[in-house]
Formats: C-alpha cells, sequence, structure tokens
C-alpha cells in the first residue's frame, strides 16, 4: 500500500487571541486505500503535540495556546494506520497579551483621604483578568509616595492616601492566564 501525499497546502482560517483554527484540503492523490483519519502535528519551541481528526473533518482547532510562541502546524493523511508524508508547515504566532492604556485618572478629595481612581484599558480585555498599576508620587523632586495596585481588567484600581500637589508617575501590566504584558509608557 503506498503512502499518501501530503494535503495541498493548509490554511490559517480563524486565529483569536491563543486559539488557532487550521483546514485543509484532501490530497489529489490518496496513494492505494482509502483514508481513514488525518494526523495533525503541532509544534513549538517547548513541546510537539500529534493529534487525529476522522476522515470526514478536514479543520483542527488548537486553543490555550502560550502567548507570543511561534507554532508549526502539519497534516498528513492516514491510510491503514500508516501515516502519509506531512505537508510543509504552517508557521504562525499567537501575539502577545496586550500592554494596557492608562486611559482615565480622577481625584476625590474629602477630610479623610484624597484618592485616585486609575483606570487602565486593555485591548484584549477577555484575554487579561487583572491590571497592575504601579505609582509614584513626587513633591519638589522628592518620592514621597509609591506602591502598587491591583484590580479587575475594566475596573478603576484606587490609590489610597494621596498626596496632595504632588506629580504621580503612573505605568500598568496586563496580567492573563497565559503570561504578563510589558509595562506601558
Amino acid at each position: 500500500i503506498g503512502l499518501p501525499v501530503p494535503p495541498p497546502s493548509l490554511l490559517n482560517m480563524k486565529q483569536v487571541g491563543n486559539t488557532i483554527t487550521i483546514a485543509w484540503s484532501p490530497p489529489v492523490f490518496e496513494g492505494q486505500g482509502a483514508i481513514t483519519s488525518y494526523q495533525i502535528l503541532v509544534k513549538s519551541a517547548f513541546y510537539e503535540l500529534k493529534s487525529y481528526t476522522d476522515k470526514n473533518i478536514t479543520r483542527y482547532t488548537a486553543s490555550r495556546l502560550s502567548f507570543n510562541m511561534n507554532y508549526n502546524f502539519s497534516v498528513a493523511a492516514v491510510v491503514c494506520g500508516k501515516v502519509g508524508q506531512f505537508s510543509e508547515p504552517l508557521v504562525t504566532n499567537t501575539g502577545e497579551v496586550a500592554v494596557p492604556v492608562i486611559s482615565s485618572t480622577a481625584l476625590l478629595c474629602n477630610q479623610d483621604a484624597n484618592i485616585i481612581f486609575v483606570t487602565a484599558k486593555v485591548s484584549k480585555l477577555s484575554y487579561s483578568r487583572e491590571v497592575l498599576i504601579n505609582y509614584t508620587s513626587t513633591l519638589e523632586g522628592a518620592v514621597v509616595h509609591s506602591g502598587s495596585v491591583s484590580c479587575s481588567a475594566g475596573e478603576s484600581c484606587v490609590i489610597t492616601d494621596a498626596i496632595e500637589n504632588s506629580v504621580y508617575n503612573l505605568s500598568a501590566v496586563a496580567v492573563s492566564e497565559y503570561g504578563v504584558s510589558n509595562w506601558s509608557d
């Protein structure tokens, strides 16, 4: 029994965050015997995954991939338990966790405390679960207040005991189950 040739080409049909769906066409020449399944090979710098689909399914979805990682996808037809030649790899990258942008600040002053509300927006909000804000306050060139606060993505972080008439420098980082973004400017 001759082994089947590889599928003609792989298509990166859909990519959403860390989920990639590929598709392929069955090989034009199937060799002797009918295709019984397809073997999908997914490789990154850290691991290799083999998966199978039914002979009638010519698409595959890989999910929960690491962000900012290159992945190579290859597909081979299987006939009578024998794996044919793999297709040329489709190389794709999952991108990285989005860097948050500090979009608004509000100061609340009262007799008890001065409070700053900081909102940082993340373009890929669905992938980020938390935002961490670092702050440093200077008054006449000296640091008078510094620290970090965290909040759920999309909500305001609260800096308590803010110092009046001081300048606050803020930077933010987004945290997701896939990693941590770079710090904002």
